[in-house]
């Protein structure tokens, strides 16, 4: 059985960065989602939160993404995803365009592509790195020891 080909939109990496790791297959940004997502890293939203945090996935490289070019193809940024998806499929890959934004999914299904919804999980606040430590009964001294390891963390006694 052919291995799935996932292509995926930016607002999926958007609502959760984690997805790639979930998925199971050939899984594949086009650089119009980069361009994309790297616009959206100022802020303190969750969405602004969520591109940075794919970025630091990506570049772990824990697992293997590919980054194909897409700015070959014209038209909206859509379009550049949707050529993209469809250049794979005439390749001969299974294809499916991961969105969660529905006129890309209606006019993906118009050209044959076929589309799956990402499903957002949902994360405790604490699962993130919110760059303060609790320590309880800590001396001054002790502080002082760990500031210059972790110059960006803040210790609360």
């Amino acid at each position: 059985m052919k291995e799935k080909t996932y292509v995926i939109d930016t607002n999926i990496i958007l609502d959760d960065p984690y997805i790639v790791k979930r998925l199971k297959g050939n899984i594949i940004i086009p650089t119009t989602v980069l361009q994309e997502l790297d616009s959206k890293k100022f802020g303190g939203t969750e969405k602004n939160r969520n591109a940075r945090e794919f970025a630091r996935i990506a570049d772990k490289k824990e697992i293997k993404l590919n980054f194909p070019n897409s700015d070959g193809f014209s038209g909206s940024n859509d379009y550049k995803i949707i050529g993209m998806a469809k250049q794979q499929k005439q390749a001969g890959e299974d294809v499916v365009l991961v969105t969660n934004d529905i006129y890309l999914s209606i006019l993906a299904e118009s050209m044959d592509i076929p589309t799956m919804k990402g499903e957002k999980k949902q994360y405790l606040n604490d699962e993130f790195y919110s760059g303060i430590a609790k320590c309880n009964d800590a001396t001054a001294e002790v502080l002082d020891e760990y500031k210059p390891k972790f110059p960006n963390k803040y210790y609360l006694t």
